[in-house]
């Protein structure tokens, strides 16, 4: 409660949360995709961002459409965190649920 404002990040679409691990900092954006950023506030990727893909999730009101939900492809990640070993869990909010795990490769 005694914090003081460091700084504003932008270039998110619609953040709902973040995770922090080490270095890397995890933000769910309600527009399909996953933004990492690096000790410095950079972008290391957008998981998941695909400009078609997104139009197509938020403008049919996929979200209650599971049979046009797609492995790999994000519809409105509303959580997102990181286990011990690096792997992020996503957690949609779309009308059943649903958690998607993003296995650490390197």
């Amino acid at each position: 409660m005694e914090g003081k404002h460091l700084k504003t990040l932008g270039g998110f679409l619609f953040p709902a949360d973040i995770d922090v691990q080490g270095d890397i900092m995890l933000v769910p954006d309600l527009h399909a995709r996953i933004t990492l950023l690096d000790e410095d506030n950079k972008v290391l990727a957008h998981l998941g961002d695909n400009e078609e893909w997104r139009k197509k999730a938020l403008g049919r009101g996929m979200r209650g459409k599971a049979t046009e939900w797609q492995d790999g492809r994000f519809v409105h990640p509303h959580d997102a965190c990181f286990d011990n070993e690096g792997n992020i869990f996503v957690a949609e909010w779309v009308a059943t649920g649903r958690i998607t795990r993003l296995k650490r490769v390197s």
